[in-house]
């Protein structure tokens, strides 16, 4: 009897097993699951490039679109709605490195997946940053720089090395600031939130090697300055928007008087180099205004706008200067307080004038904050520079050497900028 009933417990586990190896269900469930969770994989490594590429062209289409000299629809609704997507994009051009950041990460899933589908469609986004920024990321090798042209029989070859610096006005290291200038070593030096106490210690320091000097320092961020190994003559300052404040000449220290304060922002001069008049203008741009407002139960405050509203106004005062100065050598340096995807960058391209950094310099350039730290719980972390605001810009009668931002630590916010320029003959 008990052979008969462990013969019948083995007849029964074999049906089950028999049973559960024919089951069908969860087999091809799994599967099923299997298959929509790998195309899910693959259409999202072909799909999410392009969507990105899209975004990108979006916002350079409505970058376009706001830009427009036609202004804001009609409508109390409508205006308020373009209001705020005005202030989105004007926002957005101000950090446009950021929105090619995930880039590296599109290219590398794809060539992880060996996807071919996945490999094209990551060459979307990257279309688009070479045509944005292509032109910073080129090897500058010897024989592919742009080469000035030979300077004529019996006249040596002139260049004029032009720094720019925001020194920070609260800035409480002199001394810093003045090594850093002797190792960039320019003719001319631009500086801009120059404080009465930074412009005595780096006057005194500096004096012997660069004897001409137009000062205009300010308790604020309001001051400026310039140095210069060669005489110097003030030809104007402008007060405000479009106004003139000061007019006189310099052998030496400025004999410019009772400037405004937003003058002390703007500085025209001229030197002579290579036996020709050349222009230098220091300029310093009124910051984005940045609103605001609290929302209940977050613990900071939230962005809500901005407006570039001064900032234009200066610009467009400034561009009918340009086109006049230019006829002649120019160089406009100084902390613009602007990116270049911004709409007041290209009003001023259309003068004429170029960028020094875009056309020898590589990489993005960045150059505020410099050297900041974000502060957690007692901790010093360093974080990336963000934007490049600082510029050298000259007119169609130079050619572009070199350019660099210069890694220093100063006590500055910003970084310096330098470019050696080339007058090109005749």
């Amino acid at each position: 009897m008990a052979a008969g009933l462990l013969a019948l417990l083995d007849a029964d586990a074999q049906l089950e097993r028999r049973l559960l190896s024919h089951a069908p269900v969860p087999r091809c469930f799994l599967c099923t699951m299997n298959r929509l969770f790998s195309r899910g994989i693959a259409w999202t490594r072909t799909a999410l490039p392009l969507l990105h590429a899209a975004a990108l062209l979006v916002f350079l289409a409505a970058r376009h679109v706001v830009e427009a000299p036609a202004g804001p629809p009609s409508g109390a609704l409508t205006g308020r709605v373009w209001a705020a997507g005005r202030d989105v994009v004007s926002l957005a051009t101000e950090f446009v490195p950021f929105w090619f950041a995930p880039l590296p990460a599109w290219l590398l899933t794809a060539l992880l997946a060996r996807s071919r589908a996945a490999l094209l469609s990551a060459t979307a986004p990257w279309l688009v940053f070479v045509v944005v920024y292509g032109g910073l990321f080129v090897p500058r090798l010897p024989h592919l720089r742009q080469v000035a042209p030979a300077a004529a029989p019996g006249q040596p070859a002139v260049d004029l090395r032009v720094m720019t610096f925001n020194l920070l006005y609260v800035n409480g290291a002199p001394e810093e600031l003045a090594a850093a200038v002797r190792r960039a070593a320019p003719d001319v030096l631009l500086v801009q939130e120059l404080s009465p106490t930074l412009a005595t210690s780096l006057d005194a320091a500096l004096r012997d090697e660069y004897p001409y000097r137009d000062l205009r320092p300010h308790p604020g961020p309001e001051g400026g300055g310039v140095w210069s190994r060669r005489p110097l003559r003030v030809e104007e300052t402008w007060g405000g928007v479009g106004g003139v404040d000061g007019v006189g000449s310099a052998g030496g220290a400025s004999t410019a008087t009772g400037p405004t304060r937003n003058s002390l922002r703007w500085q025209h001069l001229s030197l002579e180099h290579g036996g020709r008049r050349v222009h230098l203008v220091n300029l310093h741009l009124t910051p984005p205004e940045v609103y605001f407002g609290t929302v209940r139960r977050l613990p900071v405050p939230v962005y809500v706008g901005q407006s570039t509203a001064q900032r234009r106004r200066e610009v467009d005062a400034f561009v009918p200067a340009v086109r006049a100065l230019a006829r002649e050598p120019l160089v406009v340096a100084g902390d613009l307080n602007l990116t270049d995807q911004t709409p007041e960058y290209r009003l001023l391209r259309s003068t004429g004038l170029r960028d020094a950094y875009r056309e020898a310099g590589w990489g993005f350039g960045l150059t505020f904050p410099a050297h900041p730290k974000l502060h957690l719980r007692g901790l010093g972390l360093p974080i990336p520079s963000l934007i490049r605001i600082d510029y050298v810009l000259h007119s169609r009668h130079f050619t572009t050497r070199s350019a660099a931002v210069l890694q220093e630590v100063t006590g500055s916010d910003h970084r310096p900028v330098v470019a050696t320029l080339r007058l090109r003959p005749g």
